[in-house]
């Protein structure tokens, strides 16, 4: 028995995105018996059409399946199960050759208000989503921002590690020799 999923349409969007995602994530997990936290945007959203949230919603119930699985426990009676057990059927597109994971039909019908739901917040919210998609894909500046040793004058001289960037934007006077690290 899927849980009745209540939103308050007067709330604020990202309110409503938020508890959308949150309820449905807690109602996919208690179907199947399992204790995770919800998974990122990104994984949550991966290869979802934001353009058409009625499939959107699917996609991002489709990657909420693919978790759950990934998560049941070794114990669990769902643990052996085949994908089509928890609502997933494989699809090979004929123009790609690619395969990807659909709702099976008693998913669509079981999953309905759920998937209503995740619609209704995937369109109140499509701009915010296409940008919190954009700002995690960005790349970490301190992972691109290579360390670097630089020294000053000194005999011997003092070595400092420091971000490029940094060494680039300012000097940095030692203190001792009153010269810039280099």
């Amino acid at each position: 028995m899927v849980p009745e999923i209540k939103l308050d349409p007067t709330t604020n969007p990202i309110d409503l995105l938020d508890g959308a995602l949150e309820q449905s994530w807690n109602a996919v997990c208690a179907a199947y018996e399992v204790g995770a936290d919800l998974p990122n945007s990104q994984i949550l959203f991966d290869n979802a059409k934001l353009k058409t949230p009625p499939k959107a919603a699917e996609t991002v119930l489709v990657n909420m399946l693919t978790e759950v699985i990934e998560n049941v426990g070794r114990f669990s009676p769902w643990y052996k199960q085949p994908a089509r057990a928890f609502g997933l059927v494989s699809f090979r597109d004929p123009v790609t050759r690619q395969s990807r994971w659909l709702l099976a039909p008693e998913a669509l019908q079981l999953w309905e208000p759920l998937l209503q739901k995740l619609t209704e917040a995937i369109k109140l919210n499509n701009g915010l989503i296409q940008a919190t998609l954009l700002v995690e894909n960005f790349p970490d500046e301190e992972i691109q921002d290579p360390q670097v040793i630089a020294q000053c004058e000194c005999s011997p001289p003092k070595r400092i590690q420091i971000s490029l960037s940094i060494l680039d934007k300012t000097a940095i006077i030692c203190d001792a020799c009153q010269q810039p690290f280099e």
